[in-house]
């Protein structure tokens, strides 16, 4: 990857290998990595927004997973 501007780089196309941050333009970057994260795998953003642990209920006596509706109740 070379600097073609200050603070810009040549990212390419690739769909394996992530954004790589060199320390500066932090908010153009952080764009490149939630793309590249969703496409990746949409579950893995969700972990990452919302951490591992998923909330479960009990319905009718069996753990059911909590919707994200029912979150803020």
């Amino acid at each position: 990857m070379t600097a073609t501007r200050e603070g810009y780089y040549d990212q390419g196309h690739s769909t394996i290998r992530p954004a790589l941050f060199r320390g500066t333009n932090f908010s153009y970057w952080t764009n490149l990595m939630w793309m590249f994260i969703k496409i990746e795998d949409y579950e893995l953003w969700s972990i990452v927004t919302k951490g591992p642990y998923i909330p479960k209920t009990t319905v009718d006596g069996k753990l059911v997973k909590t919707t994200e509706d029912q979150y803020a109740q």
